[in-house]
């Protein structure tokens, strides 16, 4: 499989040079994104949620499978939009999209994270290019109102929620029943 790597344009190594920074060593320059992916799954994933692992690993894997092998300083904006579109426009043999845009989101947030990672810790790039990419436009999320039961559930738990030394905690019950009256408004 070919490799999509590009090194720095000599007018770049000079501009950098100009500014102050440091001339990077063509291991830096040529350092996969793949790489980067790898890293942030040993060092990061372990302190997420476990439910959340699984999907970040399976996000992670999408990016490495499509543009892993890019330089770390070759990964554009514009190359992470147009792999996002590749993602979302993708249809299964019915032709339904096999992903919203709320799931798109998360590849990038995916993505954004590793990249953070990458200038931030292991100061591989000097700009996150995830910062600049718009995300998809969201659906407002569901509202949801208590039923009766589950109210009367609820108080019942807060009721019999006790402190270390066994004593009844009245502020916390009144807490929940000014926001469930309020409709726990902002």
């Amino acid at each position: 499989r070919r490799r999509h790597v590009l090194v720095y344009t000599r007018g770049e190594i000079e501009t950098r040079a100009a500014k102050g920074f440091a001339i990077p060593s063509r291991e830096q320059v040529l350092r996969p994104l793949s790489e980067a992916i790898d890293r942030w799954i040993e060092d990061r994933l372990p302190e997420m949620a476990r439910t959340d692992q699984s999907n970040v690993r399976s996000c992670l894997a999408w990016w490495r499978e499509k543009i892993g092998s890019l330089a770390l300083t070759r990964v554009t904006p514009e190359i992470i939009e147009k792999a996002a579109r590749t993602l979302r426009d993708e249809t299964d043999e019915d032709g339904n999209l096999v992903r919203t845009p709320q799931r798109v989101n998360r590849y990038l947030s995916a993505l954004s994270r590793v990249m953070g990672y990458a200038q931030k810790t292991l100061r591989w790039i000097e700009a996150n290019p995830c910062t600049s990419v718009r995300r998809f436009k969201e659906p407002p999320g569901r509202v949801r109102f208590l039923t009766p039961a589950e109210v009367d559930t609820l108080m019942k738990a807060v009721d019999a929620r006790r402190d270390k030394e066994g004593h009844a905690k009245p502020l916390f019950s009144l807490f929940v029943r000014v926001a469930l009256y309020t409709g726990a408004r902002r």
